[in-house]
């Protein structure tokens, strides 16, 4: 009998992408509107769809966090992504399965990697009171086990 697939989902909108990106950066004003100018997206990659990645026991994926463009409006802007896209990749991991998910940080932002609803050992909990952000350049490997069916999601923990 197969097992039910569980789907691990990014939910990282323009909220949680700006979140990490405007992280500690003063409020945005009539003076100091809080859009790119077309120099912040020179160069970047466009922000790809959303993929669905299935994975096995056993398997290592690796997310990378790091800058896209995006249209947003009608303006193009940075934006910060996980596997290029915003929201990140789903992630399917069968029930009873245990993946690796290596997050590489690309971004100028210290980062973490934040699950809800997944019951792991703590150390991979991806919350700055039990595990040191990944600086950027960095990596760091998530060991996640899946004892139970249901729909989980994932986002960036910053210590501020």
């Amino acid at each position: 009998m197969h097992k039910k697939s569980i789907l691990f989902i990014l939910l990282l909108a323009l909220v949680f992408g700006g979140l990490v990106f405007f992280s500690g950066k003063k409020a945005p004003t009539e003076t100091t509107p809080n859009i790119s100018s077309a120099d912040d997206v020179l160069g970047l990659p466009d922000a790809k769809p959303t993929q669905t990645i299935d994975l096995r026991n056993g398997d290592t994926y690796e997310l990378t966090v790091g800058y896209v463009a995006n249209v947003i409006n009608g303006k193009k802007i940075k934006m910060i992504a996980y596997g290029g896209s915003i929201p990140g990749p789903i992630l399917r991991i069968r029930e009873g399965d245990s993946v690796t998910i290596r997050l590489k940080n690309n971004s100028k932002e210290e980062t973490l990697l934040h699950s809800h609803g997944v019951r792991m050992d703590y150390q991979y909990d991806g919350n700055h009171l039990v595990q040191k952000p990944i600086p950027p350049g960095e990596s760091f490997e998530y060991v996640l086990k899946f004892p139970d069916v249901g729909v989980y999601w994932y986002h960036p923990h910053i210590s501020d």
